[in-house]
């Protein structure tokens, strides 16, 4: 036998349907009322007068097909997908061999799927099967149900009805008599039946509208074919095909179906092909949108790559944007959108110079506004960002920054007046002028400042790199405070003592303000060499591999110079 159905085989079973279920197949409309056998027309199944269809072991014999078989060629061709429970229950009734193929629980979603065909028809309660159920919610059996619960009622009460089934009444005599705690077993008896009687109301409720309810699915269906058939003949055919599953299609919108309403004529058809016109275009837009975004996330990928890459020729110590900045520039998003398929073939350097200039003046121009905002007016505004006056601190995490720091740190930041005071004022200790003096100025002359006011017997002398004073000291106790320059032998000597310092901290494990330029992993001088080395195949790191970290402070710390200063 071979696997797949012959086509008599397949002129049978469409037989077969057709007298079991007195239709004349898929193509009739669903919803329509099944009608009686005797009112079969001769055109409608014309094999059935001519050829005397088998059943049974019969049918097995001469189409080689089981019940289960038959079931899957019912799927395949999607017939059993116009099936209503009632009709399972008479397919299954023909034949041992669909009995057993319908009557299991391997067929639970074959019926569930029928009773979806039925509008608004009750769930199946979880105390009966599927084949039991069917025919009490037709309301073949059901009827029963009041009867059950007055026999109940009547036999409490010693009065029996003689039309109640006697079957039943006797087994209700005998448990009766059987249970220990008779008021017991009654009101278990009575909440079990009036359980019962309460989905028979709702079974007759649902079966006295089931008429209505099968016009009201007509109408919805016959709207829906009406929807459909114009968004095809708009011309919407290849969109439609490329809805997505878990959209609504143009006849499942529910403003669409309400414009079909009314009858359709020419003056209701206009906005009703205006409306689908703008759901499809809507669909389509979306569809277009969601192509276009997984081009440009592979095409922002690869333009991330020659980002990361670009970032290698640049000094290890200047400032630059993130991948998302660069990635977010107008130009360089153009770019992107306008030629996704040509991206690995550009040459971005000069494009990404551009973007990185870009982002480098805007940040500049919010850090003068900053300024402008505190001090009212900006002298020299060109060389601002380079005096040793101009730091700036972040509200978030009050740390002390200048330029260019202050262009990638990631926080609020804000000028203080308090810490211009503080800056102006050891500037001057210095010996030079604060309104005019930049940093390189201070950092080339190297100056060691010591607290007076915070001499310990304990400690020491305070000692400090002239950005230290920042943090060294509150705001609101400056006036009090005494600084001074050391001498040129305890400068060398505390600078000294400072590089061992940071030396030290630079190995510790906790250490996080160097980085490897390749990859932009964070860590300790000995963890980083080590990774250069096994990870990006260098032999001998050096300053070009292993940078520090720009959003960090690299200040070195206050250091306590033994001994303190005499009393």
């Amino acid at each position: 036998m071979s696997s797949q159905p012959k086509p008599d085989v397949i002129q049978r079973l469409d037989d077969l349907l057709a007298i079991v279920l007195g239709k004349r197949g898929p193509e009739q409309e669903i919803n329509q009322r099944t009608p009686k056998r005797s009112r079969l027309r001769e055109e409608d199944v014309v094999i059935v007068s001519t050829q005397k269809v088998p059943t049974g072991s019969r049918a097995v014999k001469q189409t080689g097909i089981n019940g289960a078989r038959f079931r899957d060629i019912l799927f395949k061709f999607k017939a059993i997908y116009f099936l209503e429970p009632i009709d399972l229950l008479n397919l299954a009734r023909t034949s041992k061999q669909l009995r057993k193929a319908l009557m299991t629980h391997a067929a639970a979603s074959t019926w569930k799927r029928a009773r979806r065909n039925v509008p608004q028809m009750p769930s199946c309660p979880p105390d009966l099967s599927e084949p039991i159920f069917i025919p009490k919610a037709s309301c073949r059996i059901s009827k029963y149900f009041p009867e059950e619960l007055k026999d109940l009622l009547s036999f409490m009460d010693n009065t029996m009805q003689p039309f109640i089934l006697i079957e039943k009444r006797e087994k209700w005599r005998e448990s009766y008599k059987e249970a220990e705690d008779k008021e017991r077993w009654i009101a278990m008896k009575r909440e079990q039946l009036s359980t019962i009687d309460q989905q028979t109301k709702k079974f007759f409720e649902w079966y006295n509208n089931l008429d209505r309810l099968r016009n009201e699915q007509l109408m919805k269906d016959r709207k829906q074919q009406i929807i459909h058939h114009i968004t095809h003949t708009m011309g919407w055919n290849d969109e439609y095909k490329k809805i997505p599953q878990g959209v609504k299609k143009p006849e499942d919108f529910s403003r669409l179906k309400k414009l079909c309403q009314k009858p359709i004529t020419l003056t209701a058809l206009a906005p009703l092909e205006l409306a689908i016109k703008n759901y499809m275009e809507s669909l389509r837009n979306t569809r277009l949108a969601k192509e276009r975004k997984v081009v440009l996330n592979k095409s922002l990928s690869e333009t991330e790559k020659s980002y990361k890459s670009f970032l290698l020729t640049m000094h290890p110590k200047a400032p630059y944007p993130t991948a998302q900045h660069v990635l977010s520039d107008p130009v360089i998003q153009s770019i992107v959108e306008n030629t996704p398929e040509i991206l690995p073939r550009l040459d971005w350097d000069s494009a990404f110079q551009a973007a990185i200039r870009r982002w480098h003046r805007a940040g500049e121009e919010k850090l003068e506004n900053l300024i402008l905002g505190t001090c009212g007016q900006i002298h020299d505004r060109p060389t601002i960002l380079d005096r040793a006056t101009t730091w700036f601190r972040c509200g978030l995490c009050r740390a002390a920054m200048r330029h260019p720091r202050a262009l990638v740190h990631n926080g609020v930041l804000e000028f203080n007046r308090e810490d211009l005071k503080c800056l102006t004022k050891v500037v001057q200790v210095c010996g030079l002028d604060p309104k005019v003096a930049t940093v390189h100025e201070l950092d080339a002359l190297k100056p060691i400042v010591e607290c007076v006011t915070c001499n310990n017997d304990r400690v020491g002398r305070a000692m400090m790199v002239w950005s230290r004073v920042l943090d060294h000291a509150k705001h609101e106790n400056w006036d009090k405070v005494k600084l001074e320059l050391v001498s040129d032998d305890e400068r060398a000597l505390v600078h000294e003592r400072m590089a061992e310092t940071e030396a030290r901290q630079k190995r510790d494990p906790s250490y996080r303000q160097l980085s490897c330029r390749h990859c932009l992993l964070k860590g300790n001088i000995l963890d980083l060499t080590k990774h250069v080395k096994e990870r990006h195949g260098l032999a001998n790191p050096n300053g070009q591999d292993i940078i520090p970290v720009l959003d960090a402070d690299h200040r070195p710390d206050v250091f306590w110079l033994w001994p303190p200063r005499a009393a």
